[in-house]
């Protein structure tokens, strides 16, 4: 009996081939979604961030160069806008301390008193403010400001009341209208908060700048209509965190310069006066004469003054029944 084979479909030997077009392309849309991750990550361990909290991004509705903080999109404008407060104080608050030394007008050294406490509070938080952002700041004031130095400098009594409440009248109106377009547009957090404090300090200055009697408004209204002037360069800042205190740099051109530095936190400049003691008064005839008042003396701000006015009255009986009074008096201070 012969067994029957089943029915077998009929093989067929030819297999797909590797790497047809489907596959073809899935390869390479795999290879292309690596090279768009990997190449990123490689750039920025090379150093191509500028910090991990201030990375570059790209978005319709901000501007080129703008990177991510941990506070919000920090835009190039607002860097510069940082930097620009920076800069106001590192010549500003040495122009307060000139008018110490170069005027007796006592409106300007009210004016100069408000621009050295203003831009030592709003350094701190701009320092403060940089190193949270990433951003390295100047130390020296720009080409610019260091001319409105000189032309301070030069100049004594009125022609310095003029000079100075005139320069930084201007510039502080400059800067006013810059404050408000960022403090409107920002998105980051510390930029608004630094746009807040220099918009307090500024109309500040401004108010007491025009106190001094000195500033010519027509000028400033004049100069208003022009077409705004190239910005000027800005010096480069220093490393991260290197940026030293206002005060500190102050003190230093001071000293170069012959101005008056600043004093140290909690320190007033003071004077001092010595009242001497007033004379004891005469003995009468047979009684010992009234002991002199001891003297006074008066301290104000840092001054240290100790006054003493010692006086005796003794009265002398003669022979003749009669008395003459003898006084005697000093006075010690240092």
């Amino acid at each position: 009996m012969r067994m029957r084979t089943p029915n077998r479909p009929p093989t067929d030997d030819r297999r797909p081939s590797r790497g047809g077009p489907g596959q073809s392309r899935l390869l390479r849309m795999l290879a292309v979604g690596l090279v768009a991750v990997v190449v990123p990550l490689w750039v920025y361990k090379q150093g191509g961030g500028s910090t991990p909290a201030a990375q570059a991004v790209a978005s319709d509705s901000l501007p080129a160069g703008t990177v991510q903080t941990a506070f919000g999109p920090l835009t190039p404008d607002e860097r510069t806008f940082v930097t620009k407060v920076r800069l106001a104080g590192l010549w500003e608050l040495p122009s307060g301390m000139m008018a110490q030394t170069h005027t007796t007008n006592p409106s300007v050294h009210v004016a100069a008193q408000h621009l050295i406490d203003g831009h030592k509070k709003l350094d701190a938080q701009t320092l403060k403010i940089a190193a949270q952002l990433g951003m390295g700041l100047p130390n020296q004031p720009s080409d610019q400001q260091q001319g409105f130095l000189q032309q301070e400098q030069a100049a004594q009594g009125p022609a310095f009341d003029r000079t100075f409440a005139q320069l930084l009248r201007t510039q502080h109106g400059i800067i006013f209208g810059a404050i408000a377009k960022i403090r409107n547009s920002t998105r980051n957090t510390l930029v608004r908060q630094l746009a807040d404090s220099a918009n307090n300090t500024v109309l500040d200055h401004i108010t007491v700048l025009e106190r001094t009697g000195v500033v010519d408004f027509d000028s400033i209204a004049a100069a208003a209509t022009q077409p705004p002037a190239p910005p000027a360069p800005l010096p480069p800042g220093v490393a991260v965190g290197q940026a030293l205190p206002v005060t500190q740099l102050a003190n230093a051109w001071a000293a170069s310069s012959g101005a008056a530095g600043v004093p140290a936190a909690g320190t007033v400049q003071g004077t001092t006066q010595q009242q001497s003691g007033q004379v004891g008064q005469p003995g009468q005839p047979g009684q010992p004469g009234q002991p002199g008042q001891v003297g006074t003396g008066v301290q104000s701000g840092q001054g240290v003054q100790s006054g003493q006015g010692v006086q005796s009255g003794q009265g002398v009986q003669d022979v003749t029944g009669t008395s003459t009074g003898t006084t005697t008096g000093s006075t010690g201070g240092y």
